[in-house]
């Protein structure tokens, strides 16, 4: 056997152990289809009904294993993060990539979220709403409402400034009145609050419950992007001369809610 018949047939093995086919069949396939010329080779690409292209074409996109392992880490971390938070914080780590080719990835681990059905829209038009010009202007809050794995009902109380988007308050105890005030940032804050934090874990006392707040408020604040604040943090838009956001002032819901509402808080806050 010459030399060049040796590194031929040495080629020939390495290429099935490759694409993992046996030697026999690999021969059989090329006395089968080694002989076709380019004309017989078009003349079958149009009997079979297929672009010659496509027969050519050969992949050149690569695994993207890197990407992928960081983006079921992020996933696992935040499960209820969308493939747009994800795509805020893998370039915050320096990750770049296309927002399509990441939904795709995003779609092959199966990593979807699952939603709730749509809400109904009231029909017609309505006022915008004024919105604040600058931090400490306007603050929001609201309650939401869970339990305890005994049964025991536990509320929340949660404050929200307008113009930063920040979390300044979660309050929880098992006997805080009142009725939710409508706005729309703290219809959102409750949301998230509840689909990332609250239906999350199971709280076994109201000290655990307490404990889950703080870690969640102060991600929510300093790491969590914004899709309002374009995918930046309450923390990284607030003002360098502005001074931490302190305690909610215990007269603040005395003042903007019903009267028992305030005197059954001041109570609890005094």
């Amino acid at each position: 056997m010459t030399g060049k018949a040796l590194a031929w047939r040495r080629a020939a093995a390495a290429l099935c152990r490759r694409h993992g086919i046996n030697g026999a069949t690999f021969y059989k396939w090329k006395a089968k289809y080694g002989g076709l010329d380019v004309s017989e080779a078009r003349r079958t690409c149009w009997e079979i009904a297929t672009d010659r292209t496509t027969i050519r074409y050969r992949q050149l996109r690569g695994d993207d294993g890197e990407v992928r392992l960081r983006l079921r880490v992020l996933s696992a971390e935040g499960r209820r993060f969308g493939y747009r938070r994800l795509h805020v914080l893998l370039r915050w780590e320096g990750i770049w990539i296309n927002h399509k080719k990441l939904r795709r990835l995003y779609g092959l681990e199966q990593l979807q979220v699952r939603c709730c059905g749509g809400y109904k829209r009231a029909v017609g038009t309505r006022a915008p709403m004024a919105l604040p010009q600058g931090p400490n202007q306007r603050w929001s809050f609201d309650f939401v409402s869970d339990t305890l794995t005994d049964g025991r009902w536990l509320r929340v109380l949660a404050v929200v400034e307008d113009f930063t988007r920040e979390c300044l308050c979660l309050l929880a105890d098992t006997s805080l009145s009142g009725k939710p005030q409508q706005n729309a940032f703290m219809e959102s804050f409750n949301g998230r609050l509840r689909d990332e934090c609250l239906n999350e874990t199971l709280f076994t006392s109201l000290a655990y419950v307490r404990s889950e707040l703080k870690v969640w408020q102060r991600d929510y604040n300093e790491v969590r992007p914004h899709s309002t604040l374009g995918g930046r943090s309450p923390a990284s838009i607030r003002p360098a001369s502005c001074l931490p956001a302190a305690s909610p002032d215990p007269g603040c819901a005395r003042r903007r809610g019903r009267g028992r509402l305030g005197q059954k808080t001041q109570s609890r806050w005094a």
